[in-house]
């Protein structure tokens, strides 16, 4: 989860503030993306 750690530190910067919402549906789209390459993979 070092991605999630630096999406953080640069949305800190920036100052803007992240509501849960906008987080679960980051955390969410990469754990989709992630198991769709997986998948991807697997068959290839």
């Amino acid at each position: 989860w070092g991605e999630l750690e630096h999406v953080a530190k640069d949305w800190s910067k920036k100052g803007s503030s992240i509501s849960p919402a906008q987080l679960a549906s980051f955390l969410l789209n990469q754990v989709i993306l992630r198991s769709k390459l997986q998948k991807l993979t697997k068959h290839a």
